[in-house]
């Protein structure tokens, strides 16, 4: 039951993700020994940092064995950056084995992964393999570097290196594989690929052409060629793949595809031929089915028999839901290819879950081959121990925050209890924040036009924002992102102009709308203005008739750049160049009154 409260807050205490998983594995189907055991354990709910302990179950002393340990630290967005681990041997007690380092962007992509191995002889960690991506501003990986430790120098060594470019479409145009060469310490390359692509009038790549260089003579030579067809929807439906032979160009592969009517994928299918025209040599085909809720249900794999020119089936994999869209059960299906076709085995695996869905249980079956039937093979008990976990997070004002099968729509702390199947009971917490949203725009400019009129609307400047702009029945010249947006009026009718502003937090405002009506004649002031501007024309002092004595008067060129202004009924334009100018008008309380458009000769 979900309450909001100010008391429950965890720290920096140890608290267990998963208290145990035990593994029973059946003798018969009425007696069972226990096998292994895990225990992972948060050490610290804030900065999350795991510790993960496995053993093995010794019937003769009864008690558990240590296999392995390891300790998992991940950082605030759930990256995982260190791990480190250790096996048991029964003479000397743990002992070090592998550890991983990995370090990201401020992205999240991995920018380097660190593998080191436990050196028993000095009782060191020794590296043994470094990773390296660098991507452009797009995300997109254009360089990897791998290293190697090198035991003399006692640091990493280059080893290899792939460098790949796109077009702007982020398609492979050209990859260059290097291996470094260490008596001259340069990169050498092993092998240059490039592609080049043809589309179809929606875009679509069609054919795909590869090519390779000859390292001896820097020529370009042919790859591979690789057609493709798709849907309506743009749907990838086939690959057709063909190499060049002394003679002719031969087809050497086919990839075909289909879909159902949610868009899921419920066929992979692969033909592979021989250097012999229309002879297929091997194939693969995978059939998936789904359900109405997207769920995997069918998974069947079949093999293409060379003898009898057909699809044969090879694996089965069925799967069914609960309610809450929960695996409960895998059946697999398994026949004899190449061969008869004959049934070969079954195995089974049936999931049960608690109302919460935290602790459950695993149980398979296996074949029996002497009896033809399954047989209880292991039962798998993952128990949720006593837990105590804080998050922090923060929402937009007016959001929804969805938490644990809750909404939210208010800030305060909110805590969320359970009680395991073991009878041992975990507290969720969760402190919201709720963050500002900018002010409510107005939007200022010409609401009757002229068909062909060119017109700027403007917003308040707020350099701590950034303004979005959308537009109904009109071309938008400039402005989509600042504060004075230019529009073309070109169809006679009712247009809009909307604009909404962004703050630093990504909170948008209210989205302000501004109605025109776009026609043949003259723009006039609205009747019930009171508003009057003279000489129009004007040349020097611009007067102005309201029933506010006390105006704020300012000037600005079409652009939105302000020019002059005043206070009263009257200001002074002759220091200004002849052209067209917005004249926007501001009550004492700098309520905007109206805009017009003025010549100033």
């Amino acid at each position: 039951m979900l309450v909001s409260t100010s008391a429950i807050l965890c720290s920096q205490e140890t608290v267990t993700s998963v208290d145990s998983i035990v593994t029973y594995r059946f003798i018969s189907e009425y007696d069972s020994v226990q096998s292994s055991i895990r225990v992972i354990e948060r050490i610290d709910s804030i900065h999350p940092y795991e510790f993960d302990w496995s053993g093995i179950w010794n019937a003769d002393s009864v008690k558990w064995i240590p296999d392995r340990k390891g300790t998992r630290e991940l950082d605030k967005e759930g990256n995982e950056i260190f791990n480190t681990w250790s096996i048991w041997k029964d003479a000397y007690g743990w002992e070090k084995s592998d550890s991983i380092w990995i370090d990201y962007d401020a992205s999240g992509n991995i920018t380097f992964n660190d593998r080191y191995k436990w050196n028993v002889d000095r009782q060191e960690w020794n590296g043994d393999r470094r990773d390296e991506y660098f991507r452009d501003g797009d995300g997109i990986d254009t360089l990897s570097r791998g290293s190697l430790w090198d035991q003399a120098t006692n640091d990493w060594q280059y080893s290899s290196m792939l460098r790949t470019i796109y077009d702007e479409d982020h398609r492979v145009l050209e990859t260059f594989y290097y291996n470094w060469n260490d008596g001259e310490s340069v990169w050498v390359l092993a092998e240059w690929k490039q592609s080049e692509y043809i589309f179809n009038v929606s875009g679509d790549t069609v054919t795909r052409i590869s090519y390779k260089m000859n390292l001896e003579d820097s020529t370009r030579v042919q790859d591979a060629r690789i057609d493709y067809s798709y849907d309506e929807q743009h749907r990838l439906l086939k690959e057709e793949m063909y190499i060049p032979d002394e003679e002719a160009t031969i087809l050497f592969f086919i990839m075909e595809y289909a879909y159902d009517e949610a868009g899921n994928q419920t066929l992979y299918s692969g033909l592979s031929w021989n250097y012999l025209p229309d002879t297929v040599v091997s194939g693969y085909r995978s059939v998936y089915a789904f359900n109405s809720q997207g769920g995997k249900t069918l998974e069947e794999a079949l093999l293409w028999d060379e003898k009898t020119e057909e699809w044969q089936r090879y694996d089965r994999t069925i799967i069914t839901y609960n309610e809450k869209d929960q695996i409960t059960a895998k059946d697999y299906t398994h026949w004899n290819i190449p061969g008869d076709g004959a049934l070969k085995s079954q195995d089974r695996m049936e999931f049960l879950y608690t109302d919460m869905g935290q602790d459950s249980v695993k149980i398979t079956y296996a074949w029996n081959y002497s009896q033809l039937e399954l047989y209880l093979l292991t039962k798998i008990f993952y128990y949720y121990g006593s837990e105590c976990y804080t998050s922090y997070d923060s929402i937009c004002e007016g959001a929804v925050y969805e938490w644990r099968g809750q909404s939210l729509d208010t800030a305060g702390i909110y805590l969320d209890e359970y009680t395991s199947e073991t009878g041992t009971d975990s507290s969720f917490t969760l402190v919201l924040s709720f963050l500002p949203k900018p002010a409510p725009l107005q939007i200022a400019g010409e609401e009757q036009v002229l068909n062909g009129q060119t017109v700027s609307y403007l917003v308040p400047e707020n350099s701590e924002v950034e303004y979005r702009w959308s537009l109904e029945n009109g071309t938008i010249l400039s402005g989509e992102q600042n504060d004075t947006l230019q529009v073309l009026w070109e169809t006679m009718g009712t247009g809009e102009v909307a604009a909404w502003a962004l703050n630093e937090y990504g909170c948008s405002s209210d989205t302000a709308t501004l109605l025109v009506l776009v026609g043949p004649n003259a723009v006039k002031d609205h009747p019930d203005s009171g508003i009057l501007l003279y000489p129009v024309p004007v040349k020097d002092l611009l007067h102005i008739q309201s029933g506010p004595g006390d105006l704020r008067i300012e000037v600005m060129e079409l652009s939105g750049r302000k020019v002059a202004s005043s206070h009263g009924t009257s200001i002074d334009l002759s220091h200004l160049p002849g052209g067209v100018y917005l004249v926007r008008l501001l009550d004492p309380e700098g309520v905007l009154i109206g805009t017009r458009k003025i010549v100033k000769r």
